[in-house]
């Protein structure tokens, strides 16, 4: 009987110790040590710009060196005695050693290096002046690289831009941007009025975006009380001697027909300083509300979005509609329709109040969600907090509703800013049933084996056109100098297909409409080679194309090419060329376009409109039908899985000698161009600010910095007269801009080389609001002609133009 009891003791205390010590262990998965967490707020310095006591700039740390003539986000002006203040907000760490590298965007060269130990104590970090002591050619700009060396030494990377005036009247704009944006809150219109430019055109229905042309009742708020709740943080994105580009942000609470609700504002200006007068160019302002459940419509069955510029949420769903995942401001909402619970999975704003405090430089894309309501996902750009706070890349989660965590799969890093990933992405990723993950980074297209580890590079050469069609399930793309080959992948497959046409030699992707291809199909016999070196393919035929390569809508140009095709919601517009006179090159044909109706499925969660007089235009998610509201959604977040063993996969980057071409406004990326006329028309159909920077990240084009007047000086034309005599070799060619473009290098000192017809070119040396003055190649005889009479000269015979640049 002893043993008996003896026995059944041990079983409860082994039972026991399984008890104390499983509840006490971490879940293991896959042999890994992992543990279930809340993540981790913000913790690296933020590093702010002084200059002539005024703050700008809020700089945001990265732990890996990035290439800093790449980025271009934020400029200072430089103080007369060539020093900058650094204001340092600390945080969670020491400060104890501060680096820093100048480089000369002109040239690419370091012009100057140095460091600083000693700093300024204050109650949120430390201050520290940077006085350069090297040679700075003004209105030139420059690339400051900071490195901050931590007491853990840990180093973190900021950059930031400037340049130097004789007088660069900063404070007065500074002060300027900032009392506007004050006036327009406080309804002032006796400031705010005398800056617009109202038109007659319709009163706008939404406060989601307002600019200089709306009314001064929409530009001063309406009938909204807008509470300013967070600091006005100020960046200036271009910098000039006269004219200043700036962007705010900053948070508003205002009392709406819902409750109490909070805003995120970007306002973006463009002033120009007169001799007593500061001149409003632009101004625009952007206004997104924060997602809040407790805001959400019981009677009508609806989630509030709120005021805002975008009506898309990215939803998914079950089929049978009892869960559903979007994506809004920069978060992935959760929503269990069945329980009315909304759970946070993934958010960036740990340990912030206010929308405004995020640097939201980050996207998040839902890759599936299976019938288990399970969510892949996958989140890229710069991470700003957690373990991967300052680092830059992607990451790719499992969400498991069941268990209410979310567990990384891998981590990709990649050694760019978040503008240039998305730029390069095109919008596509995708995670097929076998868990191979599929994406696109420094325009090459990757796959990776979640099972087995494996990476493969799919592309052979950069990409420069693509498409994605997530309904239908696959990507086509087209790869740098290959015109005769069109690439699909079908990723639920996995398998590549070319396309070629037995038919034509030349085949183009130009866009997507719906589930289907843009394609041009045309001849070799028929490309076109500019004197300048340029190379257009030209296309008789349009089609719209299905994945299975069966033709849906055939366009055939009778007498002209079309060489670009760009698809909007109701038509097609074709940019066409004609063959001239001679028969020997092409010329602009007028533009066509192809009335086009696509259909669109109603979305199980539709997103709708509703209009109140104070609010106008809102933004609501409806319940699909069956599904009600029967009281306020409850709320919960995302556990995270911390996973011991590393989840990096590291990629092999493509090299390319290949020219690209980036187009900034306001600090952000717009695109990337192969082909500089194409960036150059980008950047000019931007009513406000375009700039278009080279590989090297100095600034080769710049709209709306022109003088009326300008002159190329005698030794450079000397000069461009020699470069004729000994051929376009290093030309940078700029066939296919208008002449109002290329006068831009007129204004830099460079002459601009034309063609206004096939056997004669010309030097642009000089431009006035009316008068063209150039230079005859062959007679040598200096001539002026009214800007209209040369402007339709040279549009006959294609635009050609060419400038030699020392870059």
């Amino acid at each position: 009987m002893k043993y008996f009891i003896k026995i059944v003791y041990f079983i409860i205390l082994f039972v026991a110790a399984l008890f104390f010590f499983g509840s006490r262990m971490t879940e293991t998965m896959s042999d890994e040590q992992v543990e279930v967490t809340d993540p981790e707020g913000c913790k690296l310095p933020i590093v702010s710009l002084e200059s002539d006591g005024v703050t700008v700039n809020k700089l945001y740390g990265y732990t890996a060196e990035l290439d800093p003539l790449s980025v271009r986000e934020s400029f200072i002006s430089l103080e007369e005695d060539k020093a900058i203040k650094l204001v340092i907000n600390e945080r969670e760490s020491d400060v104890r050693k501060l680096l820093y590298n100048v480089y000369d965007t002109a040239t690419g060269e370091n012009v100057a290096e140095g460091q600083i130990s000693a700093f300024d104590y204050t109650d949120t970090g430390k201050n520290t002046r940077l006085k350069l002591e090297c040679e700075i050619v003004p209105s030139r700009e420059y690339v400051t690289e900071v490195i901050l060396i931590t007491s853990e030494s840990r180093r973190i990377y900021y950059y930031y831009r400037f340049k130097q005036y004789d007088e660069a009247f900063f404070n007065e704009k500074v002060d300027f941007v900032l009392s506007f944006s004050e006036a327009c809150r406080k309804k002032n219109l006796e400031f705010v009025i005398p800056y617009l430019e109202s038109t007659y055109r319709d009163e706008g229905t939404t406060y989601s975006h307002v600019d200089i042309y709306d009314s001064y009742y929409m530009v001063c708020w309406g009938n909204l009380e807008p509470k300013l709740v967070s600091d006005v943080t100020i960046t200036i994105t271009e910098l000039y001697k006269y004219i200043m580009v700036a962007k705010l942000t900053y948070s508003v609470v205002m009392e709406t027909d819902s409750g109490t609700e909070t805003y995120l504002v970007t306002e973006k200006f463009r002033v120009n300083i007169g001799s007593n007068y500061i001149f409003l160019m632009n101004y625009e302002r952007d206004l997104e509300a924060s997602f809040d459940p407790a805001l959400a419509s019981i009677a009508m069955d609806q989630l509030k979005l709120g005021i805002s510029s975008s009506r898309s949420a990215d939803i998914f769903s079950t089929s049978d509609n009892s869960m559903m995942c979007f994506v809004r401001n920069h978060t992935l909402y959760y929503y269990n329709v069945a329980e009315n619970e909304i759970i946070t999975v993934f958010s960036m704003d740990k340990g912030s109040k206010m929308p405004s405090d995020v640097y939201d430089q980050h996207e998040i894309k839902i890759l599936r969600m299976d019938e288990n309501g399970d969510v892949a996902f996958m989140v890229y750009g710069y991470f700003n907090n957690g373990e991967y706070e300052g680092k830059t890349g992607i990451l790719l989660y499992d969400y498991y509703r069941s268990e209410n965590r979310i567990k990384e799969l891998i981590y990709i890093p990649i050694s760019e800013t978040f503008q240039h990933m998305r730029a390069e992405m095109g919008g596509f990723a995708y995670l097929n049933t076998s868990d191979i993950f599929y994406f696109t980074a420094y325009e090459t297209l990757y796959s990776y084996n979640l099972t087995t580890g494996s990476l493969l590079t799919l592309s052979e050469a950069p990409i420069v056109s693509s498409v994605f069609c997530r309904d239908e399930s696959y990507y086509a793309w087209q790869e740098d100098a290959n015109p005769s080959e069109i690439f699909i992948l079908f990723p639920e497959k996995d398998y590549i297909k070319p396309i070629r046409n037995e038919e034509f030699d030349v085949i183009l992707l130009f866009d997507s409409i719906g589930n289907n291809m843009i394609c041009g199909l045309g001849h070799t016999s028929d490309i076109a080679r500019y004197s300048d070196g340029t190379v257009y393919y030209p296309v008789t035929n349009l089609c719209i194309m299905n994945k299975e390569e069966t033709f849906l809508k055939n366009y055939v140009s009778e007498d002209s090419f079309v060489t670009d095709a760009e698809a909007t919601e109701t038509s097609i517009h074709l940019t066409r060329v004609r063959k001239n006179e001679e028969g020997n090159g092409l010329v602009p044909a007028p533009d066509d376009y192809i009335l086009i109706y696509n259909e669109k499925d109603a979305d199980s969660f539709s997103i709708d409109v509703r209009v109140t007089k104070k609010m106008m235009d809102e933004y609501y998610i409806s319940l699909p039908y069956g599904y009600y509201l029967n009281a306020l959604p409850q709320t919960d977040s995302a556990k995270v899985t911390v996973i011991g063993s590393s989840t990096t996969v590291r990629i092999d980057v493509l090299e390319t000698d290949e020219a690209q071409y980036e187009i900034y406004s306001y600090g952000e990326i717009l695109g990337i161009r192969n082909n500089l006329t194409e960036a150059i028309k980008l950047a000019d159909s931007i009513e406000t600010i375009g700039v278009v920077t080279d590989n090297g990240g100095f600034p080769i084009w710049e709209r709306g910095v022109m003088n009326k007047n300008a002159s190329v000086s005698k030794k450079t034309v000397e000069t461009a007269k020699g470069y004729l005599a000994n051929g376009f070799t290093d030309s940078l060619s700029l066939t296919g801009a208008t002449l109002s473009e290329v006068l831009y290098y007129v204004y830099k000192d460079l002459p601009v080389y034309a063609m206004p017809s096939p056997d004669r070119v010309i030097i642009i040396t000089e431009y006035t609001p009316y008068f063209i003055t150039y230079i005859d190649r062959d007679t040598g005889l200096e001539t002026s002609d009214p800007i209209e009479f040369l402007t339709e000269e040279l549009k006959l015979n294609g635009n050609v133009f060419w400038v030699i640049t020392d870059r």
